[in-house]
């Protein structure tokens, strides 16, 4: 349980991270709010504990006149909705003039249509709310009734987990042991689904199947996976199939993916990842080969933070904690990638992996082109950059300067055509 222990002191110690100014040791977009869960996937963490400043990087300069196809969201430390054009062509990202006023926490888009931020700084929690404008405008409205209050008060870690199928929006509360489930109405108006929230043991993460019957909560505590079903009304019912318990407890999961196929389901582990493959009832079975170490994808230093799949569903791509955690044996900030056997669920590694880094935070999917936004850091900014995946799923990381952002959370992108 060393392992276990030692991670979750430093998952204890992190907190919202603005962008550091150039007199402070820069840090990093964190999504995690508050101490309580290990960092989960696409929640990045803070090179120091110490926040300084209103934010740095980027700059006021931004296009009134882009029309892009699609749009990256984040927000800035002050709570401020960030908007990017994003190049239909080259996957450029280019700041918008919209913006909107949040908080500082997790985002989700539901439908392409609403943005959904969470705030855990108030008791209770409350979700800001928000119609996205198409005719690619990108236009921020906030939402009737926004923000809309929880029922209770979130004090540690959470995420928040839009339902595939555009019904409903979820909250994770990691040290409350339960998970909010918010019905969205058609002006996208939340309303706190009847016996919400749900009893889940320490949830770092939700995950659901594309159908949106299947929701997997991972357990970093305990290594357990928990299954639930969820239907028309927002109710969730843990499955007879659940828990799934990790033999390994020192290799616990803290962070799930579905495969947009519906067959499989992957896990970042504390020292390895996983493949499930999922029967119709939802329950699990690691696949041949499975769990699958960091060393076959060519760096055994990488620690996985998250996974991201590509837009075609064929390559798998490892976020590493890196030396920003500081955890020893898993200081790589390197890239690995795996082939994915879309039949089988096996993992390969491609051809050129590891792809290295001297700092990568995060990694978002283009949804539109073959490639992975990069996100970095320098001494003083995080920096937004594309990589393109060529057909066997390598990454070509650039060597220019990129993007300087305010962004302070992991981003989200929505189509806007």
């Amino acid at each position: 349980m060393t392992n276990i222990k030692a991670r979750l002191s430093l998952a204890l110690s992190l907190l919202i991270a603005a962008v550091a100014v150039a007199s402070c040791s820069p840090v990093v977009p964190c999504n995690i709010i508050g101490s309580g869960a290990k960092r989960a996937a696409h929640y990045n963490r803070a090179s120091s504990s110490d926040i300084c400043g209103n934010g740095g990087g980027g700059n006021n300069s931004c296009s009134s006149t882009v029309k892009p196809s699609q749009v990256m969201l984040s927000v800035d430390s002050k709570g401020m909705i960030l908007e990017y054009a994003i190049d239909d062509t080259s996957g450029a990202l280019t700041l918008m003039c919209n913006t909107g006023t949040a908080a500082v926490g997790p985002l989700a888009v539901s439908s392409n249509a609403f943005l959904y931020v969470l705030d855990t700084s108030v008791s209770p929690a409350q979700v800001f709310g928000f119609t996205i404008a198409h005719g690619k405008s990108g236009a921020l409205t906030a939402i009737t009734g926004s923000p809309f209050m929880l029922s209770e008060a979130i004090s540690g870690a959470a995420a928040l987990v839009a339902d595939p199928q555009g019904r409903f929006m979820f909250v994770t509360n990691h040290d409350g042991n339960d998970v909010h489930s918010l019905i969205i109405g058609q002006s996208g108006a939340l309303t706190e689904a009847v016996n919400s929230p749900f009893p889940v043991s320490a949830p770092d993460f939700m995950a659901l199947n594309p159908t949106g019957a299947i929701a997997y909560f991972p357990d970093g505590l305990d290594g357990d996976i928990f299954i639930f079903s969820l239907d028309s009304n927002g109710q969730l019912a843990q499955t007879v199939a659940s828990p799934v318990i990790i033999a390994n407890a020192n290799d616990a999961p803290h962070f799930a993916l579905v495969h947009p196929n519906g067959k499989f389901l992957f896990t970042a582990n504390l020292q390895s990842l996983s493949s499930f493959s999922i029967d119709q009832t939802g329950a699990l079975t690691q696949v041949g080969g499975s769990p699958f170490s960091p060393a076959l994808g060519g760096d055994s230093q990488v620690g996985p933070l998250a996974l991201v799949l590509d837009k075609s569903g064929n390559f798998l791509y490892v976020v590493p904690d890196g030396a920003a955690l500081g955890i020893a044996g898993f200081l790589s900030d390197n890239i690995i990638a795996f082939a994915v056997d879309t039949t089988g669920g096996g993992l390969t590694p491609v051809p050129n992996s590891p792809f290295n880094s001297t700092s990568t935070l995060d990694l978002i999917a283009n949804p539109m082109l073959e490639q992975l936004f990069w996100v970095t850091s320098n001494s003083t900014s995080v920096v937004f950059q594309v990589a393109p995946i060529d057909a066997s799923g390598n990454l070509t990381l650039p060597t220019t300067a990129g993007l300087s952002v305010a962004a302070v959370v992991h981003p989200v992108i929505a189509n806007i055509q």
